[in-house]
């Protein structure tokens, strides 16, 4: 078991899979530090947020491109991520750093598109759910790794968001492409509230039953 906030070497394929995992594990080969692939991370995540918010003032205009590149931007933040957790063990006293630096880019994320979404009606206000309940969801998970609860379950984990933010975009581009509308982002925003709402049920309830016992 992992010590609160930490996840080891043997645990990645458990938060992440794909090309991100494999990158991740050669990129950890060389002499990338976890600080730097985290603030790698946030600097992503902030380049996605960027694009969300422009893409959220041009829809009269092309907001395509800009979706495309939020897309890229989220994908790579997830593999700064991805690094961090793998190399994160090695420097144990930087953990909660690592944390917020986590917590700052689901907070970029979700509150980009949370304005990329005011087409529809409380889209901003979605963005926003989002991000304090992906923050709620995931201190909660902390504070059940040091309890030995199954801390870190879903459905909404935070690759789970990224994905679902990575489609939503896409299928934002297209959706703009075919009908010059943008509803695909706020959607969503919707199953993520959703989503996180049963797993912050679902990680309380496990640090519960456990720590009953």
């Amino acid at each position: 078991m992992s010590s609160p906030g930490q996840i080891n070497r043997g645990d990645l394929d458990v938060y992440a899979r794909g090309w991100q995992a494999a990158l991740a594990r050669h990129l950890s080969r060389t002499r990338i530090t976890p600080i730097q692939a985290a603030v790698a991370s946030v600097i992503f995540a902030g380049l996605s947020a960027w694009t969300l918010y422009k893409a959220g003032r041009l829809i009269a205009g092309k907001p395509i491109g800009l979706l495309l590149v939020s897309a890229a931007g989220i994908q790579l933040r997830l593999l700064g991520t991805t690094l961090v957790r793998l190399l994160r063990s090695d420097d144990k006293a930087r953990g909660g750093l690592y944390e917020l630096a986590e917590r700052i880019a689901d907070v970029l994320i979700l509150v980009g598109a949370g304005y990329a979404s005011r087409m529809m009606p409380w889209g901003l206000e979605l963005g926003t759910a989002a991000a304090i309940l992906t923050v709620l969801t995931e201190h909660v998970a902390l504070f059940g790794s040091s309890a030995r609860s199954q801390a870190f379950m879903g459905p909404m984990t935070t690759q789970s968001r990224m994905y679902m933010m990575t489609l939503g975009c896409i299928a934002g581009a297209i959706e703009y492409i075919l009908h010059f509308t943008l509803y695909s982002v706020g959607i969503t925003l919707a199953i993520i509230v959703v989503g996180t709402i049963i797993t912050l049920f679902r990680r309380i309830a496990s640090v519960v039953s456990v720590s009953s016992v």
